[in-house]
């Protein structure tokens, strides 16, 4: 059998990154996965851009910490690291928030983030909301994470509504909402939404489609805030990974999963034909 020659597999190698490159590509507006803050286990560093999150609304009970994740929750090895959002007393001095700094505009895209939700809360959870602003009237959308269930939240006060999808406690999820702010339908690798509309994807099926959005904020707005916050006599803790918001919303689908097996079946072989010749 005929040799492959080095040059053969470069080309190959490249053919398949490029495959994979013009999958994944899109525009990042916001990412987070935790690990640039040391040492841990630290407060949520906050500030103006280019800090990542503007503000935290924080007390003795109500906490947000970077921590290394030392029993591997997430399966990224102990030395990872993740945001622990923390209630361990309710009170009504002050809701608890963090909140990025704004971020390039876009009426439609995907939020993802990595999640694991461990028993024992009590109360209404973390209610994810993204908008205008970082109040419950600039909200175009509001989703809570909560004791095993997604719920809907509406109006301008941002009212629980019915849960539109559930979860299983005490291990790492991967959740991604797409969001359609436009004045017309959105269709995407993984299906369509409608203006006004959410899709929730959790560990890449989609478990609810057609979500409303707030009525807060009008279709055709464009949107630039995302913030955490807890409410209604929460107690307990949420821990957050590999945040991330894409004004494109594209969810992986297997020709994407292929191409990145290839280049890294490409490489190996490379490298070791690479080492034969030393």
């Amino acid at each position: 059998m005929k040799k492959i020659s080095q040059n053969c597999y470069l080309f190959l190698l490249c053919g398949a990154l490029s495959s994979f490159s013009l999958c994944a590509q899109g525009a990042v507006l916001v990412e987070d996965n935790f690990n640039g803050y040391s040492p841990v286990p630290e407060s949520l560093p906050t500030g103006e851009s280019p800090e990542i999150w503007k503000t935290t609304l924080t007390n003795a009970n109500k906490t947000f910490t970077v921590v290394a994740d030392t029993g591997n929750l997430f399966g990224q090895g102990t030395s990872n690291q993740f945001l622990n959002m923390a209630v361990t007393s309710y009170d009504t001095s002050l809701q608890p928030m963090a909140a990025t700094n704004t971020f390039n505009s876009t009426q439609s895209g995907q939020i993802s983030l990595d999640f694991y939700d461990p028993t024992g809360s009590t109360g209404d959870g973390w209610i994810m909301r993204w908008g205008t602003g970082n109040g419950n009237s600039t909200s175009a959308f509001a989703l809570s994470i909560q004791d095993g269930s997604f719920y809907l939240y509406t109006g301008g006060s941002i009212t629980k509504q019915d849960a539109v999808a559930s979860y299983t406690q005490d291990t790492v999820n991967n959740l991604v909402v797409v969001f359609n702010n436009t004045g017309s339908a959105l269709t995407y690798e993984g299906g369509t939404v409608a203006s006004g509309m959410m899709d929730v994807w959790l560990n890449g099926t989609r478990v609810a489609s057609g979500v409303s959005n707030t009525g807060n904020i009008s279709t055709g707005t464009s949107l630039n805030s995302f913030n955490f916050v807890s409410k209604a006599q929460y107690v307990g803790s949420l821990y957050i990974d590999n945040l991330s918001i894409d004004s494109n919303a594209s969810i992986p689908e297997p020709s994407e999963s292929a191409a990145i097996l290839l280049a890294a079946t490409l490489l190996l072989a490379f490298l070791k034909r690479v080492k034969g010749r030393r």
